[in-house]
Formats: C-alpha cells, sequence, structure tokens
C-alpha cells in the first residue's frame, strides 16, 4: 500500500507492508485490540516483541508536548536504558542502577545543590575545609571564636587566647 490514509475499522490478518506513508486516524492495535485511551497497543506474548530501529543514523524519540515523556513499566518489571558502552536499569522500587560507572561533572566550590557530587569536588573540599569543619581528630580554631547551641545565650567564647567563658 502507497500513501494510504485509514479512518475506519481495519483488519488485516497478514502482514501490512506499508510503503511510502501510512497514517492511522484512532488507536492502533498490533496483535490486540487498542487498549483503552492508548494510540499505540502491542501485544507482548513473549520476549521476541520488540521496536527495533535499523540504520546507521542516530534514532530520536521525542515526545511533542510541553508537558514531559513518561516511559513507564506497568507492574513488577524493570525499565532499562542500554547502550554498546553501558546499562541504566530502573528496578520497579524506583532504584537505578549502572552496569559502568557513571560520570558526573565536577561542581564549583561551595555549591551545596542537591546535584551529584564527583570525587574531585568532594576531595577539594575536605582538602580546602569548605564549610569551615574542623577535622575529626586535631584541628585549631584561632582568634576570638564562639561556638553557639540552640541560641545566642547558650555558647562557649574564648575572649582570647588564654581564656574560655561558658555561659
Amino acid at each position: 500500500l502507497n500513501n494510504t490514509s485509514f479512518s475506519a475499522a481495519v483488519t488485516v490478518a497478514t502482514n501490512l507492508t506499508v510503503g511510502g506513508t501510512g497514517s492511522f486516524t484512532g488507536n492502533v492495535g498490533i496483535g490486540i485490540a487498542p487498549q483503552g485511551s492508548r494510540k499505540l497497543s502491542i501485544q507482548n506474548t513473549n520476549a521476541d516483541n520488540e521496536i527495533e530501529f535499523y540504520g546507521t543514523d542516530f534514532t530520536n524519540i521525542y515526545s511533542r508536548t510541553n508537558s514531559g515523556m513518561t516511559v513507564e513499566v506497568i507492574g513488577n518489571g524493570f525499565a532499562k536504558l542500554a547502550t554498546t558502552g553501558g546499562n541504566l536499569t530502573i528496578s520497579s522500587a524506583g532504584v537505578g542502577t549502572f552496569s559502568a560507572v557513571p560520570v558526573v561533572g565536577t561542581r564549583s566550590a561551595g555549591d551545596n545543590t542537591t546535584r551529584a557530587a564527583s570525587t574531585a569536588f568532594v576531595t577539594t573540599a575536605v582538602a580546602t575545609g569548605v564549610g569551615a569543619y574542623l577535622p575529626l581528630a586535631g584541628g585549631r580554631m584561632t582568634g576570638t571564636a564562639k561556638i553557639e547551641f540552640n541560641n545566642a545565650s547558650q555558647y562557649i567564647h574564648a575572649n582570647s587566647t588564654n581564656d574560655l567563658t561558658i555561659a
């Protein structure tokens, strides 16, 4: 069939080959009747049901919406994004597992966002004392220092190099 448009129910008992442009109006089922409001339903009776793209060019899957795109596994299965370099598998509990070491960018010093931190960022932060924390063993606070607790009236204060006040 070349440049054919279907707007009514069509059942094909054998193979259907569309050369050129083919379009369907309404919901389409492959191996199964269309399910609910799904635009495309494909029956999966075994692990051989796949959508595969052939060729040497880059393949894109687009969501032309202003609200986003969901790739969802309904049930207890998992979702896997696979490449020749490694996989990202997301379990039904929402836990992501990488088959290779993930690479993250090195954030700028002092970044306290919820973004992933690289080992380079953490190593630099610990070595340079970002956040002005004392080490667990040793360390020295210099100058007049004040350690506050719950409020400004509860503190340990060093007025000079020899005095210590606990208030």
